[in-house]
């Protein structure tokens, strides 16, 4: 089973090489849009996460990831394991 430790830094990891953040520049708390993602950014990091996770959130689900913590939250309620 993945720990909420490793699927964060898995998130921060994704989101931060996408939106090319530094650590320091990656607010856990921040939507995605505050960062600098449109639609299509979105999308793409929505994206790499289920298939380094190997899940597929529903459309729901989606929606509600749009922060690291957010999308933590969602991704441990779906992980195998």
């Amino acid at each position: 089973m993945t720990s909420e430790e490793e699927i964060r830094d898995g998130v921060r990891s994704v989101v931060m090489t996408i939106l090319e953040l530094e650590p320091d520049e990656l607010d856990d708390d921040a939507d995605f849009d505050s960062l600098g993602a449109d639609s299509l950014l979105r999308m793409e990091i929505l994206s790499s996460l289920g298939k380094r996770f190997g899940v597929r959130p529903t459309l729901e689900q989606e929606a509600r990831m749009n922060s690291v913590s957010n999308a933590v939250g969602v991704l441990r309620a779906v992980a195998p394991g």
